[in-house]
């Protein structure tokens, strides 16, 4: 559904609360655009058209909000009405400055080409992922957590590429925030990746034809981006068996490359175009991308690679395991959007910016009810959502003796009363011994017995007042 089947309201931000519980509507109609409410109310209503409820039931589609105000509205709102905080639980947020980036209609046919981002955003689910995981065995979920996902929905939902520019910033700015778990694969490194993958090369590609393409603009990247200079990367031209017929021979020139890697240390992009082409040509398609894991250091980044790759070939140089994971990334990819659709993010952009500008802490994220526990889903750009994993509080340690605070009393209590009984002993025995009485003055004192020739002297049994303890 595009923008020109809502209609709109300007509300106050005290009539927010009632809007959301889908109460009823506020004042100025206007079928064209919130543009002209917002001059006179902080905050636009836009309903769907097509909704049909209950007369008294009419939930709202959109909220469009001044950026100036959305500080002051968003914080009386959490205050104020916290029942409704987030806005995004009812509708979608965003700020009068985005708007007209989606004033125009939805492509009725999705743009650029779904298949190939699909196999793009494995790699990175495989990038993002434990170092052993096994494609089939991924769940395909993990494509909302990379950030190749949003771009990639945002490239097929909007004919704009302004949007698609600031989905990449918005990305980068959430990346940054230290409440997230970093990920092994970075924004940055996915830049060229994401710049090949909307190149107008639009037929598929012989493996050989693939790999020279990606692996020239890895070099015009590093050449022209980063600028290193040092060691140089190693060259896949040099290990010609790997465009042999040999099997063997692919394998064991792949392994040359890998021992020539680790001796050069480097990181750039180029050597980890490198790496990844390599693990293509031995399989000539992805059934050996898990090759890619004996190196380390630069398995993440070069799983991205990959899978750029493996766009560029399509279906024809997919394994099955490959091919059912992005066929089932590609149909998320090509899921339709309709303005009238409640946001399936847990926040939207506009209040996840307010918000980690806001607080220093992850206790407001916290609070939001979220789909899936200890991840927060934002809506980067309508239609388009990145998963990002909440950095866990390590609980406070409590020592093991206090753990059960009831059975640590008693176990002190008995250690206590175990030592009193130890002590009434010895000094039972030192009595004893020392032949003490109270009926002596204090300046006098007994002296210990160093014969058996001299007995010590009995204590009294007629003071009934005196406890009597057995030896022990």
């Amino acid at each position: 559904m595009n923008t020109q089947q809502l209609f709109w309201y300007g509300v106050s931000k005290d009539e927010i609360p009632a809007i959301a519980f889908g109460g009823g509507a506020g004042r100025g109609r206007d079928l064209l655009a919130p543009s002209d409410l917002l001059t006179d109310n902080a905050i636009a209503v836009g309903y769907a058209a097509t909704t049909s409820y209950a007369y008294t039931y009419k939930p709202p589609s959109v909220f469009v909000m001044r950026e100036s105000d959305a500080i002051e509205s968003l914080s009386w709102i959490r205050v104020y009405a916290p029942d409704t905080f987030p806005l995004s639980q009812f509708a979608r947020v965003v700020s009068d400055n985005e708007w007209p980036l989606f004033e125009k209609d939805l492509l009725s046919e999705v743009s650029g080409r779904p298949d190939r981002w699909a196999s793009i955003v494995l790699g990175e689910v495989l990038a993002q992922g434990e170092p052993d995981s096994e494609i089939g065995r991924i769940p395909l979920s993990r494509g909302s957590a990379t950030f190749s996902m949003p771009l990639a929905r945002c490239l097929t939902l909007h004919d704009n590429e302004k949007l698609a520019v600031l989905c990449r910033e918005r990305l980068r700015m959430a990346e940054t925030d230290r409440r997230f778990v970093r990920r092994p694969v970075s924004t940055t490194d996915l830049e060229p990746v994401w710049a090949l993958a909307q190149s107008s090369i639009d037929h598929a590609l012989s493996a050989k034809d693939a790999v020279e393409v990606v692996v020239n603009s890895a070099h015009a990247y590093q050449r022209n981006v980063e600028s290193r200079t040092g060691t140089s990367s190693p060259k896949i031209t040099d290990y010609k068996e790997l465009y042999g017929d040999s099997a063997e021979e692919r394998v064991l020139a792949f392994q040359k490359l890998v021992a020539s890697i680790e001796a050069s240390r480097s990181t750039s992009v180029t050597t980890v175009a490198t790496l990844a082409a390599a693990a293509f040509l031995v399989g000539r398609g992805t059934s050996h991308s898990f090759l890619l894991r004996k190196v380390p250091a630069l398995a993440p980044r070069a799983f991205a690679w990959f899978g750029l790759i493996a766009s560029y070939v399509g279906v024809r140089g997919w394994d099955p395991q490959w091919t059912r994971a992005a066929k089932g990334l590609e149909k998320q990819i090509r899921a339709g959007f309709d303005w009238a659709d409640p946001p399936s993010a847990d926040i939207c952009w506009i209040e996840y910016s307010w918000l980690a500008n806001k607080f220093s802490n992850a206790q407001p994220y916290a609070e939001i009810a979220q789909t899936t526990t200890r991840t927060l889903s934002i809506e980067v750009v309508p239609g388009s959502t990145c998963q990002f994993r909440l950095v866990a509080t390590e609980p406070t340690k409590v020592p093991k003796n206090e753990t059960n605070p009831s059975a640590a009393r008693s176990v002190r209590e008995t250690e206590l009363q175990a030592i009193l009984d130890q002590f009434m002993s010895l000094a039972t025995k030192a009595g004893q011994i020392l032949g003490t009485s109270t009926s002596k003055p204090a300046s006098s004192q007994g002296s210990l017995p160093l014969s058996k020739t001299t007995p010590p002297s009995k204590p009294s049994r007629s003071k009934k007042s005196s406890p009597k303890y057995p030896d022990s």
